[in-house]
């Protein structure tokens, strides 16, 4: 009866305007996150009990990248898409990478230095088909990672600075015990800033390193071999609206080799995204860019690629970021006998949190690549990687590893394939530090034209990476 009697109250008021209070939960909007005022949302973050028996850490970040070889040489972050837990588009969501991310220090100013030892043993030195060059060599590190300003993380409400700087800086060397004409010294730094908030914001970058290693999965093969980059370059992020932003990414790169017998490249890159905000946390974008690489032997090329893409969270537990579109490829000179190798690019990488204990990572690249080593047979790059994140408890990680590379190769014709199985097993401290075990096997082997002979080659490494 109660009831009854206060209907015509209820309807009274809502046609007057009164509001109730909100069901719960609500919807989640991006005015909720204040898109209109600050171009970083406020993200609600699950803080679990700092147990160390049950605290997690980011595997992802911990391992050094996945198409590296056991010298563990990290690959530019620019000018690809820079680490999200860390540096972030306008308005855009991205899920920190790892188990259980460590959140960046609420400090302006912070210096965390490292050092790190590791022993290793690699069977063929050289990636020979025959007469394998085997050896163990000992690795020494150090460096340090230096933030001035506050970074800007999904788990931070907004800038509190309008000026951040970001430095990587880490020296190493490989010592052998038999082969002393391959010891090698190491360095690389890696800088990125930060310059405004709210609708605009300026990234500029640099990449510079000197390191000799093999770099598998990623460039040619040529046995062990120094390699110099020097990329510099600038991102800039506008918001249009609360739902549309804009992304553009200019730079340039030297890639040289102080042996003159390999090749030496220069590249323009002029590389920008329209995205479109679908849900709070989902972005669809449309993207091209232009690509020109002048080369110091053979052809010199431009690229136009145009596609589609998307990234972001349709699921609290999936992330995916996934990049489509075509690449039409133009050389500057004529090649006899060429196979036209425009094509479909492909880029991105999807996760899956199937529990507290158990993330699931695929990642994809399909790519046009200038060889280093033979004059105009360059080649399009297939590479996929399955990288599973394990948790077992106390601190004790493992993470399985299995790539495979398909390279067709443009003037010679032939097509090889690369499968590289590795498994690591780590104690990682609270603070990031780390104890580990890797084992790895290579094998690569010509499926069509001339047969160049099947490469194999066996790793094992173990070492430690302590930071301060």
């Amino acid at each position: 009866m109660l009831t009854r009697r206060l209907l015509p109250v209820i309807w009274l008021a809502a046609c007057l305007g009164v509001r109730a209070e909100d069901n719960s939960p609500q919807p989640d909007g991006p005015e909720k996150y204040s898109l209109y005022g600050r171009s970083i949302p406020e993200m609600p973050v699950f803080e679990p009990p700092r147990n160390p028996r049950t605290t997690y850490v980011p595997l992802f970040r911990l391992n050094q990248p996945y198409y590296d070889n056991i010298f563990a040489v990290p690959e530019p972050a620019a000018p690809f898409r820079l680490d999200p837990a860390t540096y972030r588009a306008v308005t855009a969501y991205e899920a920190p990478r790892g188990l259980q991310p460590v959140r960046p220090e609420n400090s302006l100013w912070t210096f965390h230095p490292f050092v790190g030892a590791q022993e290793s043993y690699d069977s063929n030195i050289q990636q020979t088909s025959k007469n394998h060059i085997g050896d163990f060599y000992t690795t020494l590190r150090a460096g340090f990672d230096y933030q001035l300003g506050t970074p800007d993380s999904v788990y931070g409400e907004g800038y509190d600075t309008i000026l951040a700087l970001n430095v990587h800086e880490e020296f190493w060397a490989d010592i052998f015990g038999r082969h002393g004409e391959f010891n090698a010294l190491n360095d690389q730094i890696q800088l990125d800033g930060r310059i405004g908030r709210d609708a605009a914001i300026w990234r500029p970058f640099a990449f510079a390193d000197d390191v000799t290693g093999s770099n598998l999965l990623l460039e040619n093969r040529a046995g062990r071999i120094e390699r110099q980059h020097l990329v510099t370059g600038l991102r800039s992020d506008y918001r249009l609206t609360s739902q549309i932003t804009l992304s553009q990414t200019l730079s340039h790169e030297y890639f040289e080799h102080p042996d003159d017998v390999f090749i030496d490249f220069e590249k323009w890159r002029d590389y920008q995204e329209v995205n479109y905000r679908i849900f709070h946390n989902f972005d669809f974008f449309a993207w091209n860019e232009f690509l020109y690489t002048d080369v110091d032997k053979g052809a010199d090329g431009k690229e136009y690629k145009n596609g589609i893409g998307w990234r972001g969270k349709l699921d609290p537990r999936l992330f995916s970021e996934f990049r489509i579109g075509w690449d039409d490829v133009h050389l500057n000179q004529p090649q006899a006998d060429r196979f036209g190798l425009s094509d479909v690019h492909i880029f991105g990488h999807t996760s899956f949190e199937w529990g507290p204990r158990l993330r699931l990572v695929m990642i994809y690249d399909r790519g046009y690549t200038f060889n280093e080593i033979d004059v105009n047979d360059n080649y399009l790059d297939n590479v996929v990687q399955f990288v599973p994140e394990i948790y077992l408890g106390d601190n004790w990680y493992i993470t399985p590893y299995f790539g495979v590379a398909y390279d067709q190769y443009e003037t010679s014709h032939h097509d090889t394939i690369e499968l590289r199985p590795e498994l690591e097993i780590s104690y990682v401290t609270p603070d990031t530090s780390k104890i580990y075990v890797k084992f790895g096997y290579d094998h690569t082997a010509t499926v069509k034209g001339p047969d160049a002979g099947t490469i194999e080659i066996y790793r094992l490494t173990a070492g430690v990476r302590w930071k301060f």
